[in-house]
């Protein structure tokens, strides 16, 4: 199974994931409409992200290695998107934005 493959029930808990965050995207405002596009687009990066990594870290032939890149990549994506999110929150302001919001929860932790 690769990176992109689920199984039935890793689909419904996307579903589930997608639906929760939806709704929680709504309750502060957004439009469904607007609220399903940004649940959508966020979903799509996020796995094209995981995609990448995946494949970026899956080139030595030993499997130990492998596994053991993508374990540091993953924590250096983390600690990287965590600056990414601070830019963003502070340029909307500055580009006239308005962000609704930016946390919300996702697997029942805040994000």
């Amino acid at each position: 199974m690769t990176a992109t493959e689920q199984t039935p029930e890793a689909r419904a808990a996307e579903r589930q994931m997608r639906a929760a965050i939806r709704q929680q995207v709504m309750a502060v405002g957004v439009p469904a409409d607007k609220a399903s596009e940004i649940v959508d687009l966020a979903f799509h990066g996020a796995q094209k992200a995981m995609d990448a990594l995946v494949a970026a870290t899956n080139v030595s032939s030993d499997h130990r290695v492998n596994l053991n890149a993508l374990l540091i990549a993953t924590s250096l994506v983390d600690e990287k998107m965590k600056g990414a999110r601070e830019l963003v929150q502070a340029m909307a302001p500055a580009m006239g934005l308005n962000l609704m919001s930016s946390n919300v929860e996702i697997g029942g932790q805040p994000s």
